[in-house]
């Protein structure tokens, strides 16, 4: 799988992307919300791993800007975040985001929603934030 990797706080991003990548994935990774924006529409990737609050751009906005650019965007969305409250994670949610996960988190939690959001098994997107087999 192709992972974009869009986080702020360079020794995660470094993390995320080492480990995604000993893990078999094609993992390319940016520092802020517009890179990460450029970068996911330049590389079509499987998923994007997106923290929520980083400079330039946060990552619900780029999301969005994603989403009303290419509504069919094949992209799945997994929203990286300290945000821990519920509210937080219907936002993400409503705005186009797959998954949510929250910071500090577990190596095997994020296994799991990667391969989760694999499209390989998690049927084709029909509309953004959905999946066909929701």
């Amino acid at each position: 799988m192709r992972i974009v990797v869009v986080e702020d706080e360079v020794d995660l991003n470094r993390l995320l992307v080492r480990r995604l990548t000993r893990l078999g994935h094609e993992v390319l990774g940016a520092s802020d919300g517009l890179a990460g924006l450029d970068l996911i529409r330049t590389s079509t990737p499987d998923i994007a791993i997106v923290d929520w609050m980083m400079p330039r751009m946060g990552g619900l906005e780029m999301i969005q800007r994603l989403i009303e650019l290419d509504p069919a965007i094949p992209t799945r969305f997994l929203m990286l975040t300290a945000r821990s409250q519920g509210s937080d994670k219907e936002r993400a949610l409503a705005a186009g985001a797959d998954d949510y996960l929250v910071k500090p988190f577990a190596a095997a939690d994020l296994i799991d929603k990667v391969n989760a959001l694999d499209p390989a098994t998690a049927g084709p997107r029909t509309s953004a934030g959905k999946h066909a087999d929701d």
